[in-house]
């Protein structure tokens, strides 16, 4: 539904799907829409092509928390979910510093949560697949 969303509206800028219960996010924005635009421009038969090919995790990650204070933007987030998934065995372990250019506030925000659970709640990951 999403690859059918960005392909058929190309003034589509940004894509932000939830669950109902508003706890699940996914969000592509600026770039990655347009990455996406690009990965699903070819013919019909060449799209099932690389549908195909698209990678399956190796293994999935998930971490709870229930408050998670972000001191730089000032906000708290309730009951935050946190998932990885390797995606080649060639990865290594989430280690190392963690920097992300916001594209705007909002992910800004997202991208704070993201280093603040890999820095200080890893010990808390639980291992899915």
């Amino acid at each position: 539904m999403l690859l059918y969303f960005i392909k058929e509206f190309p003034l589509l800028e940004r894509v932000v799907i939830s669950d109902s219960g508003r706890r699940g996010r996914l969000s592509l924005s600026g770039g990655r829409v347009r990455e996406v635009r690009e990965w699903i421009g070819g013919d019909a038969d060449d799209v099932k092509l690389r549908l195909n090919c698209v990678e399956v995790p190796v293994s999935v990650n998930t971490c709870y928390v229930d408050v998670l204070d972000l001191g730089r933007s000032g906000c708290v987030m309730r009951d935050v979910t946190f998932v990885v998934m390797e995606m080649s065995e060639d990865i290594g372990s989430v280690t190392g510093d963690y920097e992300f250019e916001d594209e705007d506030e909002e992910e800004g925000v997202y991208s704070e949560a993201v280093i603040e659970i890999l820095e200080n709640h890893k010990d808390k990951m639980k291992k899915l697949l």
